[in-house]
């Protein structure tokens, strides 16, 4: 009896459990698109029956296969179990799912744990404890299983001809219409679900980080960017958004215990007759089995991979803390700035030292030098040499050069000095003894006077040189300027080969530089990188917003958008000279010819109509474009050119952090326009293009926007727009300088009209400016004809440089002159002989040390600077020659004008000045410095506030030292007036997505060995350390390592690409050629004729050598489409490069690149430290690649990147650490 009781308790337990597998809808019952007799049930959307029953076994082993791999966490390990889907949903949730594989399906977890969101909702055999149908539909039956069934067999008969199974289909479906009766059951169309929130959560957790073509692919199941989505966004979007859904589902996710809930539920009764009621339902929101993105799983003996890789998950990436660039920590004290604190110490110590110095020295009794002190060694009469006045830094001289201290003497006491008066001594015999005295007391000098002896000597040299030199001038003016201008007419002769310099590439990058060699391996092995045309439209201040869902809205207003299409339509309606269609990039020529332009229009196709007839009403406008930034990848939303358009590239001041895209400030324009090496005849077409635009653009006036605007070819134009109009103001500068030297070179002893007329100084102005003139264009003559390049800079800057240096040496020449004494019988040659031995060896020294410091300035590998430094060096030495020749003889044939009484110019014309003597007259700039300025600086207390002041103001200028920034703003190269400054603004005011930056992978690298291509590839089956997973483990801290998004990489896109299986059409060849065939392409009277590709699965699951090198050629040549997402000629048909045999097979794969984006960069310092962070990134996966390699096959990766500050900020980078390197190479050289 206790045996029996027991039994009826089992039992009666077994049917409680049985009674609650309940199901609330099961098979499906009508499709929401009509098909074909014939056609494929698969692709159309299905509403489930209505259904209150047991849950059902899946009798078709087939499918049930084919559910325990769908949905492995609902299997128990019982092929019998009873579910609520029948085979039918079974096969139409595959198909679903499987449209989502390729999409996230490379993260294991996530893919895992979307398919279980969906196989709980359809299958699980307690469906009636968390879905509840609200509105049950009266529609037309239509039998899946039979459909299914037609499908097929038409299938298999497609050897017959195709009119005839057309018409048979037609006949068919004819007798169906007439013939059978309408058979009508109710399908749901609208439910409740109850599942708890921690599993949504974790749900978009684990796919937070999976990635599709740069996109966050999460934001096609969202409807936003991955960082915004919420469990309440993800299943309002999934359940009521998605148009694609057969039925829309109500999700409530904030119940996480059982209770009871009343329902109202809606039923059609009749068309158009429905019935309402409400009914008390037990709920227990459901939470299933979930995985985080760094765990690993399996079901049995079902092994669903590793964790999710690094580039799909955070969780799985190794930190690397060298890819950071810390910005860098200014030194404080407390809250004080360290280098001001120290500084400020430094500056009291000096002051405390300085005033303790002038203290002693007023206390200092002076010293009292009586005329028997000096007897003994001199005449009274004569004064002490200048080796016997030791000052304090002759005392330091001796420290230095380490000379003993012996005591200085005369170099020849006067009772030794050769005797002229001595009529009995001969003149051989005194200069012998002379010789012999000045040898013997050399012998006993230190060696500090030795040097100070040899600089006199030296000096005394230099200066008889300069005197011979002066007198040879001076003798023979004709000869010495016929010299001169023949030699500055030879010099000139280079301007036929006279070339400018505009790229900034070619300025800032030397050939041999890194930067710029791995600029040229880029352009020659994927071509230069596309002329970008680019649009920022801003609404002016006097737009009022427009109040749509609680955003104030201008930028997308209708009348700015309108405003906005009809000023895109101009640009792209030019036709002279050159169309935009024969220059634009088309990423899927040849089946697309559409030009990629990224705007907000191609949300619209670029079609007038459709956006015409969206503009008539604002909701429904701004609808369709708040659905189109939230998913662009929807079909609705795709451009013309068949790309998705994210929001950040056509936006612009909007958060980042929030979906509300219609609160934009600004819109975007980008048309990208091909680049070519080395054709110029192409970029020309390209220039003129964006020279009709630029014409419309300066022209356009609007009263709703700001139009700001950049082409490629604009900076160049600004710079010599910029050029052009320096010449006026070189020329201005010229003529000003030219009267300052006329007013202020003359005497003006008198004002008597013929007295300043005599002693005007206008041919001497106007030589010396002429003579600069002549450097400048010297110099740039020689280094024309040598092939050195001039740039815009050069002949900007260096004519004003020359100008100042030449100037001052006009002045030191006459103001000499004019101070100077004449001696008794004089000649006018030999007193300018003698000026010009004064005053050479100062010309000479400031000339030579000018020169030398731009010639060490030439050291640098910038060209730019180098050209530059050249052409100032030589111009100076050609400047300093013609001064010292041509100058010496023109100042002398002035001096005898003034003697003759001839006026200034015209030589022809003699003043009758009979009462008139030329005096010595000091010029009012020597009287001004000798009777005032010399005066007030040399009084006492002046001395010490000058030094005091000086002293401050340096160590002040030391504190900013470590604040000096490194880098150049592209402001300050522009005009005043320039549209490109306006630009440069707008940009850094609306820009939301920073450059791309290109790892490139050098040509040599085997792609047979699959140990190899683990190194590249980010999938689960690829090392941990690889390329990708590096790359994107930097780009999960963009502001320390600048990089914003990881890698596309076209390898783990190629595996996909092969391992596409129904619904997904990707890799398929003819049968028979065995070459590419295109199946989506194909109709069904074709499809026999094609096969998936075939291969050979081997190590770590790849496919086999052969098959990799034999099909990437037809992954490159494929078009992405709908029905196969992972083709790869649009996003890796340039990214790519293969070396191919004469038959056309591919023998091996050469070098690729793999394309991440940086994050914004503002400023120079975010463009430096972006490039050393890409550095770091490409050493350290050049460890890794060449791991186990010989070092004579060393494989190579370098970070490429396009913006013109790459090149001009790699060298600035590098400009602090080179310093050191330059000195050393220039005083080596020196």
């Amino acid at each position: 009896m206790k045996y029996l009781l027991f039994i009826l308790i089992i039992t009666l337990f077994v049917n409680i459990e049985k009674s609650h597998l309940k199901c609330v809808m099961y098979d499906a019952c009508t499709n929401l698109e009509k098909l074909s007799p014939t056609g494929d049930p698969l692709s159309s959307r299905w509403q489930n029956c209505e259904y209150n029953g047991e849950a059902r076994p899946i009798e078709n082993q087939e499918v049930m296969d084919m559910f325990k791999q769908l949905c492995p966490s609902l299997y128990n390990g019982n092929d019998k179990m009873p579910l609520c889907c029948s085979a039918n949903q079974i096969r139409i949730l595959r198909k679903s799912i499987k449209e989502a594989e390729s999409v996230i399906g490379t993260c294991p977890s996530c893919y895992f744990n979307f398919r279980n969101f969906w196989c709980q909702i359809t299958c699980h055999p307690e469906q009636d404890k968390f879905v509840v149908p609200t509105i049950y539909k009266l529609s037309e039956y239509r039998n899946f299983t039979e459909q299914l069934k037609m499908h097929e067999s038409a299938k298999n008969q497609v050897e017959e001809d195709h009119e005839e199974l057309e018409h048979h289909e037609e006949e068919e479906e004819l007798k169906e219409t007439e013939q059978k009766p309408k058979e009508k059951k109710y399908t749901i169309s609208r439910m409740n679900i109850y599942i708890q929130r921690e599993f949504v959560s974790e749900l978009i957790e684990s796919c937070h980080d999976v990635k599709l073509y740069g996109s966050d692919a999460l934001q096609g199941f969202c409807g936003v960017p991955s960082k915004q989505c919420t469990p309440e966004i993800y299943v309002n979007h999934m359940g009521l958004v998605v148009t694609q859904n057969p039925f829309k589902v109500d999700f409530y996710i904030n119940k996480t215990h059982e209770e009871i809930i009343p329902i109202r539920q809606i039923r059609e009764v009749m068309v158009d007759v429905v019935k309402e009621e409400t009914h008390d339902f037990t709920i227990q929101p459901i939470l299933p089995k979930y995985y985080k993105c760094n765990e690993s799983f399996q079901f049995g003996d079902l092994d669903f991979g590793a964790k999710c890789s690094c580039k799909e998950c955070q969780a799985s990436c190794e930190i690397y803390p060298e890819f950071r660039i810390e910005q860098k920590r200014h030194f404080k004290v407390g809250h004080v700035d360290g280098a001001v604190f120290i500084m400020s110490i430094a500056f009291v110590i000096f002051i405390a030292l300085f005033t303790r110095y002038l203290f002693i020295k007023k206390l200092e009794p002076k010293k009292i030098h009586t005329n028997n002190s000096i007897s003994s060694s001199m005449d009274s009469t004569e004064t002490p040499s200048k080796y016997q006045e030791k000052s304090l830094f002759t005392k330091l001289l001796h420290i230095i050069c380490l000379c003993p201290k012996t005591p200085t003497k005369l170099l020849i006491p006067a009772e030794t000095e050769p005797d002229s008066n001595n009529t009995n001594s001969s003149p051989q015999k005194n200069r012998s003894k002379y010789k012999r005295l000045i040898r013997n007391r050399l012998n006993k000098l230190n060696c500090l006077d030795k040097m100070l002896f040899f600089g006199d000597k030296l000096e005394r040299f230099i200066e008889l040189r300069f005197q011979y030199l002066g007198k040879f001038c001076a003798s023979y003016p004709t000869l010495v300027l016929t010299i001169g201008f023949a030699f500055c007419s030879l010099m000139c002769l280079g301007y036929f080969n006279f070339k400018v310099e505009k790229d900034p590439i070619k300025l800032w990058s030397a050939d041999s530089s890194i930067a710029r060699q791995n600029k040229k391996y880029f352009d020659e092995n994927f071509g230069p990188f596309y002329r970008i045309t680019q649009l920022i439209i801003e609404p002016k201040k006097t737009v009022t917003p427009t109040h749509y869902n609680n955003m104030n809205i201008t930028s997308l207003k209708i009348e700015i958008l309108k405003e906005t299409f009809d000023l895109y339509n101009q640009l792209i309606q030019i036709k002279e000279p050159i169309s935009l269609d024969t220059i634009c990039f088309k990423p899927l020529e040849p089946e697309n010819q559409n030009c990629a332009i990224q705007s907000i229009f191609q949300y619209f196709q670029n079609d007038m109509e459709k956006f015409a007839s969206l503009t008539q009403s604002e909701e429904d406008l701004y609808k369709h474009l708040q659905s189109c930034m939230s998913n662009p990848l929807d079909s609705e939303c795709l451009s013309s050119f068949g790309a998705p358009i994210q929001p950040y590239l056509i936006i612009g001041s909007y958060d980042t952090t929030k979906t509300e895209y219609l609160n934009a400030g600004a819109l975007i324009i980008n048309f990208v326009i091909n680049n070519y090496l080395n054709n110029e005849d192409k970029i020309s077409k390209a220039m003129q293009w964006e020279f009709e635009a630029l014409k419309i653009l300066k022209n356009y006036t609007s009263d709703l926007i700001n139009v700001y605007y950049s082409t490629e070819r604009s900076i160049e134009d600004e710079l010599e727009r910029e050029s052009k109009a320096d010449i006026k103001i070189i020329a201005i500068s010229y003529v000003v300088m030219f009267v300052y030297l006329t007013i202020t070179l003359g005497k003006y002893s008198s004002l008597n009209l013929k007295v300043i007329f005599l002693e005007m100084k206008i041919f001497l102005a106007l030589a010396g400016v002429s003579l600069v003139i002549l450097s400048v264009f010297s110099s740039g003559g020689f280094f024309a004809s040598i092939g050195v390049p001039s740039t815009l800079i050069t002949l900007e800057v260096i004519p004003f440089l020359l100008l100042a240096v030449g100037v001052d040496n006009v002045y030191i020449l006459v103001q000499t002159y004019q101070n100077d004494e004449k001696l008794p019988n004089e000649s006018i040659e030999d007193q300018i002989s003698r000026i010009v031995g004064r005053v050479g060896p100062s010309m000479l020294l400031t000339g030579t040390t000018q020169s030398a410091a731009f010639l060490i300035s030439a050291l640098t590998p910038m060209p730019g600077v180098r050209a530059f430094s050249l052409y100032a060096s030589l111009a100076i030495i050609i400047n300093f020659i013609m001064q010292i020749t041509c100058f010496v003889v023109l100042l002398t044939l002035d001096a005898k004008r003034e003697q003759s009484r001839r006026i200034d110019l015209l030589c022809c014309f003699k003043l009758n000045l009979k009462n008139f003597e030329i005096q010595n007259r000091k010029s009012f700039l020597y009287k001004f410095f000798k009777k005032f300025y010399t005066p007030i600086l040399f009084d006492y207390k002046v001395r010490v506030g000058v030094i005091v002041v000086f002293v401050g103001f340096f160590f002040s200028c030391l504190t900013m030292c470590d604040k000096l920034k490194v880098g150049l703003d592209q402001k300050l190269t522009m005009p005043q007036d320039s549209y490109q400054l306006k630009y440069f603004e707008a940009l850094q005011k609306h820009l939301s997505v920073g450059p791309p930056v290109y790892f490139v992978l050098k040509d040599g690298y085997n792609y047979t060995n699959l140990d190899e291509i683990r190194k590249l590839c980010g999938s689960s089956s690829c090392e941990s350390n690889s390329l990708q997973n590096l790359i994107s483990s930097a780009s999960f801290f963009p502001n320390e390592t600048y990089i914003a998004q990881p890698p596309e990489n076209w390898i783990d896109n190629y595996m996909e690409w092969l391992e596409a299986t129904p619904p997904s059409y990707c890799c398929y060849e003819y049968k028979e050629k065995r070459e590419f065939c295109d199946y989506i392409k194909l109709d069904d009277t074709q499809e026999h004729e094609c096969e998936k590709c075939k291969f050979e699965r081997v190590k770590y699951n790849f496919p086999d050598e052969n098959s990799l090198l034999k099909y990437v050629k037809y992954f490159l040549k494929q078009n992405p489409s709908r029905h196969c997402i992972k083709a790869g000629h649009a996003m890796y048909g340039d990214a790519v490069r293969l070396h191919q045999n004469k038959n056309g097979h591919v023998t091996s794969i050469g070098p690729s690149h793999f394309m991440a984006y940086h994050k914004v960069l503002s400023t120079s310092d975010d463009f430096i430290n972006a490039m050393k962070s890409a550095h770091k990134i490409s050493e350290a996966i050049n460890k890794i690649l060449n791991s186990g390699t010989n070092s004579s096959n060393k494989i190579e990766v370098f970070p490429y990147s396009n913006y013109i500050e790459s090149v001009g900020h790699s060298n600035q980078s590098f400009v602090v650490k080179n310093l050191e390197v330059l000195l050393k190479r220039g005083l080596d050289r020196l």
